[in-house]
């Protein structure tokens, strides 16, 4: 009885280590892939929270990103189709097409174009992901483009909330080369103010149901990301979520809370005492060249050799 006890105790130990082994593994793989925000990107504060359905997954198909660029940040937000590790693996690679693409990239249109060209490449069923494509400027404008994801929340800073619906929404990323559809997506355009919030979440949050099977109401709960830190928002939204379903998730949810502080407009600039402009202010001859104002955002050619697989998608020869 003492060596089969000792015996017994030395594989619990080892399947206890095994188990430690993978943990880690995982949340490695969950720092690589889903990238924690920092707190402060250039104007705009953010918090994020990812909980997976599985009990001993730490990630699953549901991805964000913040990607600083050139006179604000892009955001991808979104869900991939199916679960387990080729879910995984699909949102690794749209994430990883996002960031290289959200630097260099001048419209954000084509950001989703470099998207689904990667999706494309590396196809290996029909897989494809909602998502929601946006980018905040430092003056208070808010892009976005929506792949038939569920619309963002935007917490007004007098409490008041709205969807931000887009005038039209497209096909789903990597869905557009499965049916031979190459319709361009529709850009939306609204202005944050100061401190105004806008939430990014996936279905986990819109379609979690109670016992009775009635849907978490979303739009209700922005009072509670009004309140404190974007952080401890995040924290509340969660714990009313457990509330509504008593802890029982059946799919993955991902968060990303922002909040923005636009730039204030810069006063225009005053002449001398005698009325004349500056000299920087003074027009330029008819023989002299006006300086050329920087573009929002960095300018790279888009496209290229690795796009010939997907010429549906319209994405070769293209250049911001």
């Amino acid at each position: 009885m003492t060596l089969c006890s000792a015996w017994a105790a030395r594989r619990r130990l080892r399947t206890a280590h095994r188990l430690s082994a993978v943990e880690t593994v995982a949340e490695a793989a969950q720092g690589v892939i889903l990238q924690p925000p920092p707190p402060r990107v250039g104007r705009v504060s953010a918090a994020a929270s990812y909980v997976s359905a599985a009990r001993a997954a730490d990630i699953g198909g549901d991805f964000y990103a913040v990607e600083p660029v050139r006179g604000g940040v892009r955001v991808i937000v979104g869900d991939v189709q199916g679960k387990g590790l080729e879910a995984v693996r699909t949102a690794a690679t749209v994430l990883a097409s996002f960031r290289e693409a959200a630097a260099t990239t001048r419209d954000l249109e084509d950001v989703g174009r470099r998207v689904e060209c990667a999706l494309t490449r590396r196809r290996d069923g029909e897989e494809f992901a909602t998502a929601v494509l946006s980018e905040l400027r430092d003056d208070g404008t808010l892009l976005t483009v929506n792949y038939g994801h569920p619309d963002p929340l935007v917490i007004r800073r007098g409490g008041a909330a709205e969807c931000l619906s887009p005038p039209a929404r497209a096909l789903p990323l990597g869905l557009g080369a499965v049916l031979g559809a190459s319709a361009a997506p529709v850009l939306g355009r609204s202005r944050l103010g100061s401190r105004d919030r806008i939430l990014f979440y996936t279905d986990g949050l819109s379609e979690a149901r109670d016992a009775d099977g009635v849907f978490y109401p979303v739009a209700e709960s922005a009072g509670l990301l009004a309140r404190d830190r974007l952080d401890r928002s995040l924290g509340l939204l969660r714990e009313s979520l457990h509330r509504h379903t008593h802890g029982d998730l059946e799919d993955d949810s991902a968060l990303l809370l922002l909040e923005a502080d636009p730039a204030p407009a810069a006063e225009p600039r005053r002449g001398h005492r005698d009325g004349a402009p500056r000299p920087s202010e003074r027009r330029p001859d008819r023989g002299d060249t006006a300086p050329r104002r920087p573009s929002p955002l960095p300018v790279l050619a888009v496209g290229g050799p690795d796009c010939e697989v997907c010429p549906a998608l319209d994405c070769l020869s293209r250049s911001a």
